[in-house]
């Protein structure tokens, strides 16, 4: 008879226990760091084997006494056996790992050695030279550790990074955040992870090693559930981290390689005794670096090991007067050696490769690399052929084109022999013409009704337009400065329909400065910047006015309607409906004489009008808009509506239906993380759980909230401070706290509550006046809440205090809340 199985299940002992201490999933899942749906799928049974610091963690979180933390950890323990004696209840796995291409030899007390510290330490960076498989081993280990103790595993690629300072932003894109700022505040990024748990790598971290660890460190501090694997030529140095330096190939495990590689190209190629000798001396002269041993063995089949060796030994010959590490030179050399063995027409690709980012298509690279004598024809052979001889990567992702990318080491080569050969100029022009013809054509596809598809579309040439822009505008030729502007005003949907407005209009200034008015089409563009990233209602109205000129001199009626709708965003959250009505007059007239009614921008007009009437009470004339907008996006086949849920929420609460307006939110937040966009639906369904007195629903909510811009300063020096922070930011930023004001003050915690109310209080008076229906709803609860519980005099004397709070302080204030 089976005992085990009249015990209590984990998920069951859990929920007793929870319920024992009065918590909700929700209030449960905030004290120990994990998410309600974490502890919905343990209590659920979809889970049945925790991990280890899981269940620490929901003992802490429980306060469990000793006796009933054993009875937790055996049962958990328990769990975890019979699932690896069954293999049943595996949980679905997520995560980005690049895919395997070619075996992984060797290396198994490497791979013993790094997982005991995993186990151990949620900061862990593998160091060692170039080339030695830091990046390689660390993908091996999540594939190891994936559906074992973590679900997701996220690979962040930190090559392609120029500016320190993008790297929280890179983190928190592969994360699931589409439009993160490249500045992304740490602070924002640690609130973003506090709730997730998984197996973050950070790969390529040396160059940005100060800001790398800064972003691990604040990881680290506030996400328990996260455990960091970087990889690094060098350690991060800071607080809990756990260097593991990975060494070279044993001789036998590099030998092995060797041959195994070798074979890879000609499958009946078999090595005599002497031979492998001669293979182990190759080893041995490089250091048993595994890429440097990868290079030369796809040699073999060409070359032969006796030409091979001879022709190798004058590369690697290492002299004691060098001043780089032998291992450092051992592999720069061998990687001359490939290179010197390519082709003339394999050795300008590969150089001018190293112009890219990141991944780069087939059809970018004939684009921008084929000139003199390599032919764009050629250049798909050639590509081949830098693949079959571990120069170039080939890497290929489910829904997307084949890409293709240059390892590190060899980029950084490849980028040396680009300016040697006096072609730096000519590549970078090719390719931010490039950019600039890619950024033509999504401005043509801009107002496309369905905008997510854009964004699919044109999202992987951020990093290769933000360096094009950068390089033209660098320039001295003017040409090249109207390609920074091509780019920019092309592509501009990559910054504004995000949260890289601040980063946008400081782009657009600097290419502005150096246009000169000139060529018109360009400058228009870049003003359309200037007016959406404009950060209060005053600097709309001037970046209208300086606009507004040249879109009728080039009759861009366009653009002349979305400064309209613009200026009326600004009235309206000031709660200046008139003003907002005349804006929206003008935009709808322009509209009719240029027949754009199935166009986006008509969508977006119908939007923007059916809020204003909305939040000035006109409910009928907001459904009929909305009505109308859906009837529309039908007739063209764009059959989810979920875009218009969060308006249409705010339409039922405003109307008494508490219900349809959290199930219409609800569908807003799915479309929300399904585009990368940003709606105020988290923030409105946090202030109707309030309403309903579901704090910790509404608790759950917020905390996520607090993760994203604008709880950051873009923090680029050279951005200035003025265009840092914006009225439609700010108001977003000061709804979330004012709703978390209003759970401390029901929390009991009313200093903390009085001290948000007085920032928020400040914040509104300062920047907009006017709270929308939803937030008037979460400040009624705050002031009731504190004039309930406090004396005015002690209300009013925390208020002062939390009025000279900066929107961080507030923050990070807020998310010290406890429900």
């Amino acid at each position: 008879m089976d005992v085990s199985a009249s015990l209590p299940s984990f998920g069951e002992l859990l929920r007793d226990y929870r319920r024992r201490a009065g918590f909700s999933q929700e209030a449960l899942a905030e004290r120990a760091g994990l998410s309600a749906r974490a502890i919905a799928a343990l209590e659920q049974g979809l889970r049945r084997a925790p991990y280890r610091y899981t269940v620490d963690a929901l003992a802490e979180a429980l306060d469990l006494a000793d006796f009933a933390r054993r009875e937790f950890e055996e049962t958990a323990a328990h769990a975890r056996q019979r699932s690896r004696d069954t293999g049943t209840n595996q949980p679905t796995v997520s995560g980005n790992i690049p895919a395997r291409l070619t075996s992984f030899v060797g290396r198994d007390t490497e791979m013993a050695e790094l997982k005991a510290l995993l186990g151990d330490h949620r900061l862990v960076t593998v160091t060692g030279s170039g080339g030695v498989g830091k990046t390689r081993i660390a993908t091996e280990m999540a594939r190891a550790f994936l559906g074992e103790r973590w679900n997701e595993a996220w690979f962040v690629d930190l090559a392609p990074i120029e500016r320190g300072k993008h790297v929280a932003g890179a983190i928190a894109e592969v994360l699931g955040n589409a439009a993160a700022p490249a500045a992304m505040a740490l602070p924002s990024l640690a609130a973003q992870l506090r709730r997730r748990e998984c197996l973050l790598i950070l790969d390529n971290c040396e160059h940005v090693i100060d800001e790398v660890a800064a972003a691990a460190s604040a990881i680290s501090r506030n996400c328990r559930g996260i455990t960091i694997l970087a990889t690094s030529r060098e350690r991060l140095a800071i607080d809990g981290e756990r260097v593991y330096r990975l060494p070279s190939l044993s001789p036998v495990t590099a030998l092995h390689l060797f041959e195994e590689r070798a074979k890879a190209g000609d499958a009946r190629i078999t090595f005599t005794a002497d031979e492998r000798e001669t293979g182990a001396w190759i080893c041995r002269q490089l250091e048993g670096i595994p890429l440097a041993i990868e290079l030369v063995a796809r040699r073999v089949p060409t070359l032969g090991l006796d030409v091979l060796n001879a022709r190798l030994r004058d590369y690697v010959v290492i002299s004691g007067g060098r001043d780089i590490p032998q291992r450092q030179y051992a592999m720069y050399a061998t990687i001359a050696w490939s290179y010197d063995l390519l082709r003339k027409a394999e050795q300008e690709l590969l150089r001018r490769l190293s112009i890219f980012r990141g991944a780069v298509t087939l059809e970018a690279a004939e684009d921008v690399c084929a000139s003199g004598e390599l032919a764009r024809e050629q250049v798909a052979a050639h590509m081949s052929q830098l693949v079959d001889k571990s120069l170039v990567e080939f890497t290929s992702d489910a829904g997307r084109s084949r890409r293709y990318r240059l390892l590190d080491s060899v980029r950084t080569f490849a980028a040396e022999k680009l300016a040697e050969a006096d072609e730096l100029v000519m590549i970078a022009r090719s390719h931010a013409r490039r950019m600039a013809d890619v950024a033509d054509e999504a401005d043509e596809l801009y107002t496309t009704p369905d905008r997510g598809v854009w964004h699919r579309r044109f999202a992987p040439e951020l990093d290769d337009a933000r360096s094009a822009i950068e390089w033209a505008l660098n320039s001295e030729t003017a040409d090249d400065v109207v390609l920074a502007g091509r780019i920019l005003g092309g592509l501009r949907g990559l910054w504004l329909d995000g949260e890289r407005r601040t980063e946008a209009g400081w782009l657009a200034e600097r290419v502005l400065a150096r246009l000169d008015g000139e060529p018109p089409f360009i400058v228009a563009r870049l003003l359309r910047i200037a007016v959406q990233a404009a950060p209060n209602k005053p600097a709309v109205v001037a970046a209208i006015e300086r606009a507004t000129p040249v879109f009728e001199r080039i009759n861009d009626k366009i653009a002349l309607i979305g400064t309209q709708l613009h200026l009326a965003q600004h009235c309206a959250i000031r709660g200046e409906f008139p003003e907002a009505d005349d804006a929206l007059a003008r935009a709808f007239t322009l509209a009719a004489d240029e027949g754009l009614q199935q166009s986006g921008m008509y969508f977006l007009m119908l939007e923007h009008r059916g809020a204003n009437y909305a939040r000035s009470g006109r409910l009928e004339e907001a459904r009929a808009d909305f009505a109308e907008r859906r009837q529309r996006r039908t007739l063209l086949g764009i059959l989810d509506h979920r875009e218009d849920a969060h308006w249409e929420a705010e339409i039922a609460f405003i109307a008494g239906n508490l219900h349809e307006a959290i199930a219409l939110l609800e569908q807003a937040i799915a479309y929300r993380g399904e585009t990368g966009t940003w709606i105020d639906a988290p923030s409105n369904l946090a202030a109707l759980y309030l309403t309903l007195g579901d704090n910790a629903a509404a608790m759950a909510l917020l905390r996520g909230g607090l993760e994203r811009p604008p709880f950051l300063r873009l923090g680029n020096d050279n951005i200035p401070d003025a265009l840092a922070l914006g009225e439609l930011e700010v108001r977003g930023a000061v709804a979330f706290i004012q709703h978390m004001a209003a759970v401390a003050a029901r929390s009991g915690q009313l200093v903390t509550a009085a001290r948000l109310y007085g920032y928020t209080d400040a914040r509104y008076q300062a920047v907009c006046g006017f709270r929308e229906p939803l937030e008037r709803a979460s400040y009624d609860i705050l002031i009731a809440s504190l004039h309930e519980q406090l004396a005015t005099e002690e209300i009013e004397r925390y208020a002062a205090e939390g009025a000279q709070l900066d929107l961080q302080q507030s923050a990070e204030l807020a998310l010290s809340v406890i429900p």
